[in-house]
This record gives structure tokens, sequence and C-alpha cells, in this order.
């Protein structure tokens, strides 16, 4: 059965397999209705781009090679965000970190736009058979691929941030994502008092980088072996900051970077990796709904891309020969709903 298909609510795309989500008589779901009554609070979150253009002017470091450094994977989000701070006036260091599962094309493109922004590159990375132990980690423990790989660029791009003295790291993770990672939890429970939210987050941050977790172990997260440096570096997020959509990130790229083409095999909710698709299947097999769903009903909420299309990408079929190859090389056994519990 698809998503569409599924009892799903009339708003969102999220269904009633997703813990705590009901639908009302009209066919919405309580976190669309939630959203409804707290609207003007949960919108407070979200800042504007005169507030980022500030917090860049405290940041600056003239004596500094580079004002900002970006979590730059690469595909059309982070994309944009390069083209933006390069609008703003950022000297910029793109980092890319290489999970080992980053298409030609990908690379391609990254080259081609740094080379055209004028942008310093940086690739980052962690050999294949570390990188697949990771994933089979973040699979076990978490049902998807994406929590141990974030890990491992936030720790690698917070290590070149402090070893170059840079003072922003910057991640293009949209509205919905923010909001559903750091931010709902917060606000759900009624503390709506935003510096409070951010002096929690960081150290939430702090923490999330002193875990000596297996992850931990396996990439070497020294992100917080120095604290008075990492508590010094600012991780911000663009989008909190921009509101644009996703038409509006097409639309700039389209006329920036012509020449930027989504790769292959990365399947339908990434311009970016191949391993993503790995996750999306276990996730979706083992929990009964998609992991990008959540983030992406946010993402419906604040406006940044519409149903149907949010529909479509979480309906897109896997190629299942590529992603049960990824994982009988990960050697991770895969063959009932409940494989992984």
């Amino acid at each position: 059965m698809s998503l569409s298909e599924a009892t799903t609510c009339q708003r969102c795309v999220l269904t009633t397999a997703v813990p705590k989500v009901t639908l009302d008589e009209q066919g919405v779901c309580n976190i669309c209705r939630e959203y409804d009554e707290n609207r003007e609070v949960y919108d407070t979150y979200f800042k504007t781009e005169d507030d980022l253009a500030e917090l860049f002017r405290q940041t600056h470091n003239p004596d500094g090679d580079y004002d900002v450094l970006l979590m730059y994977s690469g595909g059309k989000d982070s994309t944009y965000v390069l083209n933006r701070l390069i609008d703003m006036g950022q000297r910029v260091l793109a980092v890319t970190f290489d999970n080992d599962y980053v298409p030609k094309g990908c690379f391609e493109n990254i080259q081609g736009v740094c080379s055209d922004a004028g942008v310093d590159s940086l690739i980052v990375k962690l050999d294949r058979a570390t990188m697949d132990r990771v994933f089979a980690s973040s699979l076990r423990t978490d049902s998807e691929v994406c929590t141990g790989c974030f890990r491992a660029l936030t720790a690698r791009g917070t290590e070149v941030a402090i070893e170059k003295n840079i003072p922003i790291v910057m991640t293009g993770l949209s509205r919905g994502q923010i909001f559903d990672t750091k931010v709902h939890q917060f606000l759900s429970a009624g503390k709506t008092d935003i510096e409070e939210i951010d002096r929690w987050l960081k150290v939430f941050r702090r923490r999330y980088h002193e875990q000596k977790d297996e992850i931990a172990e396996l990439i070497n997260d020294q992100a917080a072996s120095d604290l008075e440096a990492f508590d010094r570096t600012h991780f911000i997020d663009f989008f909190r900051y921009c509101p644009a959509t996703k038409v509006d990130i097409i639309e700039l790229i389209k006329e920036r970077n012509p020449s930027w083409r989504k790769p292959e095999n990365v399947g339908g909710c990434s311009s970016n990796c191949m391993i993503n698709d790995v996750g999306i299947k276990v996730f979706t097999e083992t929990k009964g709904y998609h992991n990008y769903a959540v983030p992406a009903a946010w993402d419906i909420r604040f406006g940044h891309e519409p149903r149907e299309e949010v529909l479509a990408e979480l309906e897109v079929e896997l190629d299942e020969k590529r992603v049960n190859g990824i994982l009988t090389q990960l050697q991770i056994k895969y063959e009932a709903k409940d494989a992984l519990a």
C-alpha cells in the first residue's frame, strides 16, 4: 500500500503508523492541529536574514581567512546556501564529508560550483571499512544511516573550524529538519523562551560530541576535545534565517549553476548520497512509515514544499537490487520487519 493510500493526514504526509499520530473527523492529524493552535509561538523560533547579517557582523574576524565553514554536501539545499552566503559577502570554506557513497556526479557538482564561486573546497573522509561499520551501527541502533553519518560530518567540520579559527559552522538543514530534530520537543512541552532553547541546544550539542559510544570511537570524534574552542564556535542552520521554498532553491541553482545536475543512483529523497535509500528501506519496513515523513510534514506546514510533491518524493520506488547489495556489503542480514529489532 502506498503512503497516499494509507491512513494519511489530508494536510501533511503523516500516517497513523507514526507514534502518537491520530486523525480527526476531517482527516487532519493532531500535529497539524497542534501547529494551528500554536503557530504564532512556533514560528517565533525562525529569524530573518537581517538577524543572520547581524550575527555575521558580530563574529567577523578580519584576521581570519574565512567567515563561515559550510558543510557542503553538493546537494541542492547546500548549493543554494553557498550561493546565498557569497551574496551576503561571506568568505566561505566549503567542507564536504565524503562518506564513500557520494557519486561521481556530486563531486563534479562540487568542483563546478566552488570553482565558479571562487570558493575554497575541502574534502574530508573516513575509509570505506570504517564508514561501513558506522552505517551498520546506525542501522542497528536507529534503523537508518543518517545518524552516524551526521555525527561524522559534524565532528570533522567542527574540528576543521576550530583548527582554522572559523567562527561559524553552517548547515543546510531544512526548516522541517531543524524543527523536528531540535525545536519541537521544547515548544510542545511549553518551553517557549527562544534564548533558553538555544542555550539548551548548545548544551546538547556539546554532550553529543562528548559521548563515548561506538560511533564516537569509530570516527574518533574530537570536536569537543577543546571545550573552550568548541564553545566559541557558532553552529548555525541557514534556513532558520531564510524562508526559501524548494522552488526558490531550484530557480536560483538554475540561474547560478546551470551545469549542476542531480546525480544518478541517489533515490528520490537525496541529491548527493547513494546509501540514503538503504536507510529509507530499513526504517520504513521496521517502523512502518517513511523516515522523511515527520520532517517533511513540518516543511509542508512551513510552506517550503507542496504536499503533493512531498508525497511523490516519499513514494519513489527504491532500487531494491542496489539497496540489498549495500546491505550485504554492510553485513546486515535484513529479511523481516523485526530483523533489526
